[in-house]
């Protein structure tokens, strides 16, 4: 699945005049200044390090700064900043960070800022940070917290404390840093599929930008292994993808610039760094790991559920990221897997998957090494009807994984083409359509299992070892915790290893956010919800890991 937020409209008739009052603003704000000021309708107080703000009155303010020097080496700038808000006698407005950059001379850069509600947070201090990204020709930012109003109301009068205010460039966390120096465990031990099966995550490597105040763009910490770690998981399925804001991270069918000849793995880097990272800390939590592409050079996700873009070559493209995979990190004791692609489906695919593409690569990667498991996913997007008439490899060592998503109409209700009423609040176990074309029937334990009867027989007929290497259904989706329970009960019945979807990226997912949460990408929202109760529970079978 496509771990991005979907796209959602956002902007606002308020949101949009305050913006246009901030670029007033910042078109009169001091060139020299590079200190943190207020001005216009907003003061500010300060006592042992908090910041206090006000609105004054309804005209435009602004608490801001004015960077000027910009380093030609940097493409980010972080804000990171503790806040509280608080409501005092009339006042119903908030604050939002924004932000304008300028070029040579002062002139404004076009389409080059942004506003960003903050979320409430009236009990305790809530830390943030924000990443903005640096233009092409940008010689000044302007940032600031601005008050604005709640959607549908006139006034902007509003408070806020802050602390902890920095600005600065871009670098990994010292943690970070420390890990990728270190060299990684390498081992010729063979590694062995545990009997006692695997049960485990999906989860982001990389903090991605958008709808993220936690961890934009960093690597995630140990502190979320640890987590893990107590939750008694034993695995993670890790991805490598285009990274994020790079000169190849464009759409489904773009020009793209030619992968430099002497730095091949160019458009993965940070996706590589990631997988070492997670590496260490894998071994230190003892958690096996699985590495899976879903994006290489010629070969994008489109649209959020539509379809995706694969052009020439890009098989290739597939079979040298593998090669540089299994070379870098195939002695790693806690790599216990690859799985080849992420939910074949594209029209070439369909054709080829099977028969060129998957052998090609497997070929590749055996003479390198020959000890870590091939997880093999099927054609169309790795469900399990694909299983029917798909024809083992002859690799001993081969894993075979579907991904569980059924009824679909149920598990991706309110996103895609689900939005509907005829799709949304239908609750589980009850009358649903598995897609849109199909009739409704009644959905419970009973029919989950039937929808994986390819998976059944495949795994009878060849003796295969099954992942189920994604399951989920949206937090929102009534029931939802019955269904994974019961999916669960299912792999475990057949004795499956599965691994949910997801921890981290887009938190329509993420079992740490419950059903009311507001869509983000925040990696973690700290909760203990009735999903992450039955996963916790059945975690607990991997006990002695």
């Amino acid at each position: 699945m496509n771990s991005a937020m979907p796209e959602r409209k956002i902007a606002h008739k308020m949101i949009r005049l305050a913006f246009l009052a901030l670029i007033l603003f910042i078109n009169t704000a001091s060139a020299d200044a590079d200190v943190w000021q207020a001005a216009g309708s907003v003061s500010a107080t300060q006592n042992n390090g908090i910041i206090t703000l006000r609105s004054t009155s309804h005209e435009f303010g602004a608490y801001h700064i004015d960077r000027n020097t910009i380093p030609h080496t940097q493409k980010k700038f972080r804000l990171r900043f503790k806040y509280q808000t608080f409501s005092g006698a009339n006042e119903s407005g908030a604050f939002a960070l924004g932000w304008r950059w300028h070029g040579a001379g002062g002139k404004l850069l076009a389409d080059k800022g942004s506003l960003r509600p903050l979320p409430r947070s009236d009990n305790t201090f809530r830390e943030l940070q924000v990443l903005v990204d640096i233009p092409a020709g940008a010689t000044r930012l302007n940032l600031g917290f601005v008050p604005h109003a709640e959607p549908g109301r006139k006034t902007v009068l509003a408070s806020i404390v802050l602390t902890d205010l920095v600005l600065d460039v871009v670098v990994p966390s010292p943690e970070s840093l420390a890990l990728l120096a270190k060299p990684l465990t390498k081992s010729n031990a063979e590694k062995i599929w545990p009997k006692s099966g695997l049960r485990g995550l999906n989860m982001a490597t990389i903090g991605t930008t958008a709808a993220n105040w936690q961890d934009p763009g960093e690597y995630t910490s140990e502190a979320a292994y640890k987590k893990m770690a107590d939750w008694n998981v034993n695995l993670l399925r890790l991805w490598v993808n285009i990274d994020e804001g790079s000169p190849w991270d464009q759409k489904p069918g773009a020009v793209v610039p030619r992968i430099p000849a002497t730095d091949p793995m160019a458009p993965y880097k940070r996706h590589i760094d990631a997988i070492r990272i997670a590496l260490h800390l894998a071994e230190k939590h003892r958690i096996w790991v699985i590495i899976t592409v879903g994006e290489v050079v010629g070969r994008r996700p489109g649209p959020i559920y539509g379809k995706e873009f694969a052009g020439p070559g890009y098989d290739r493209e597939l079979i040298k990221v593998w090669k540089h995979i299994a070379q870098e990190f195939g002695k790693h004791p806690n790599l216990i897997g690859y799985d080849i692609l992420n939910e074949p489906n594209t029209q070439d695919e369909l054709r080829r998957w099977q028969s060129t593409i998957l052998p090609s690569v497997v070929k590749e990667i055996l003479p390198i090494d020959a000890n870590t498991y091939i997880v093999v996913e099927p054609a169309p997007y790795g469900l399990a009807a694909g299983l029917k008439d798909f024809r083992p490899l002859a690799h001993p060592k081969t894993v075979y994984s579907f991904h569980h998503y059924a009824p679909h109409a149920y598990t991706h209700q309110k996103i895609g083409e689900y939005k509907s009423p005829e799709y949304v609040n239908k609750p589980y176990p009850g009358m649903l359509k598995r897609f849109p074309a199909d009739p409704v029937i009644l959905w419970d334990k009973k029919t989950l299992e039937k929808s994986m009867e390819e998976a059944l027989a495949f795994a009878k007929t060849h003796n295969a070892i099954m992942f189920v290497g994604e399951f989920s259904a949206l937090r929102w989706a009534p029931g939802a915790d019955q269904w994974i329970k019961d999916s669960i009960d299912i792999f475990e019945k057949h004795g499956w290893s599965w691994a949910y979807h997801g921890f981290r990226g887009w938190n329509g997912w993420n079992p740490t956010f419950d059903a009311n949460d507001l869509e983000s990408n925040d990696p973690d929202g700290g909760k203990i919800t009735p999903v992450l109760k039955v996963l916790t529970d059945s975690w607990r079978n991997n006990f002695g890991r």
